[in-house]
Order: C-alpha cells, then sequence, then structure tokens
C-alpha cells in the first residue's frame, strides 16, 4: 500500500509560532496555505486515493478539502493522527518546557502526552492501516506526526527523526 503523509497548509499559529493542540480551537489555513496545498494537489493528481485521512483539526479538513475538490474521496477523521497534545495551547512553542528537558522523548506535563506516548498512537494508527485493504492513502496530519510516522517506517532512532523537519504542505510517500 502506498501512503502519503502531508503535512497540512500553513496556519495561522503557523505564523505565529504558537502551539494548537485542542482541536475545539478552529486554527485556519491561511491563503498561502491554500496556495501551498493546491500546488501539492498537481503533484498528487496521478494517484488515485481510496481514502484521505485527516486529523480532528480543521486545518486538515481544510486542506484534505482541497486535495478533493475535484475528487470524490471518502475524508475519514482519526484522532490517532491529532497533532501532539504537549500542553500550553495557545502558547509560543519555543517556551514549552519540553525544549529544555532532559529526556525530550519521556517528558510531558501533567495531563498531556510525550513523544513516546505520541509514537504509540501513531504506531497503533500504521499498524491498523497494515491491516486495511487500501491501494493508496493520503494522511494529512502535522508536523511531528509526520517525524514520528518517519521514526517508525524508516526505522530511524527518535533523535535522528526528530531532527528532519517538514515544512507545510510537505508531504513523506512510502510503501507500508
Amino acid at each position: 500500500m502506498k501512503v502519503v503523509f502531508l503535512r497540512h497548509g500553513q496556519s495561522e499559529y503557523n505564523i505565529k509560532h504558537l502551539i494548537n493542540q485542542d482541536p475545539n480551537i478552529r486554527v485556519y489555513i491561511t491563503a498561502k496555505g491554500k496556495k501551498q496545498i493546491a500546488d501539492v494537489a498537481k503533484k498528487l493528481e496521478g494517484i488515485e486515493f481510496d481514502a484521505i485521512f485527516v486529523s480532528e483539526f480543521i486545518r486538515t479538513k481544510e486542506s484534505a478539502e482541497i486535495i478533493n475538490s475535484d475528487r470524490n474521496i471518502p475524508i475519514v477523521i482519526d484522532r490517532r493522527i491529532n497533532e501532539e497534545r504537549i500542553g500550553m495551547e495557545g502558547k509560543p512553542l519555543r517556551e514549552h518546557p519540553i525544549f529544555d528537558a532532559e529526556d525530550f522523548f519521556n517528558f510531558k506535563l501533567e495531563g498531556y502526552e510525550s513523544r513516546n506516548d505520541i509514537k504509540k498512537r501513531v504506531g497503533s494508527f500504521l499498524n491498523w492501516l497494515k491491516k486495511e485493504d487500501y491501494n493508496n492513502v493520503l494522511v494529512v496530519t502535522h508536523e511531528g506526526i509526520l517525524q514520528i510516522a518517519n521514526c517508525i517506517v524508516n526505522r530511524l532512532s527518535d533523535e535522528n527523526a526528530r531532527k528532519i523537519k517538514f515544512d507545510n504542505a510537505e508531504f513523506l510517500e512510502f510503501e507500508l
């Protein structure tokens, strides 16, 4: 099965470098984000997707709808590919204490997820997807989820996977 993991288009919070991990707080993609996704849609137009999976966030849904605008692909919401729940909603990303933590992958604020918790969640999604009867799927999600999927699928170390950045509307393609 061909799987394309795509980071959503530029969002309002991307511009401000703010954390949005609550899908009930509606952070939309910008005009630039819409253009980014329209450009990606052209690159992906030769792939006949059986399904598009999105997180619960409006920015992934908006991105998927742009790609799906001249197709009729089922769009499925799956919370296992949601943004990382690391705490500090609406705060600047660089202020998060995870960046100063001795153990980046196990650090978590009370009531939130560590990177290893997120890795289990994304692993669960990938293991489930392997068992499904699809030829090609598109997964529209978030940068951290792309990093973790890349780590799992390509058997990278956590540290090496973390160093690989995915810009808005950048995608990762692999066989599962």
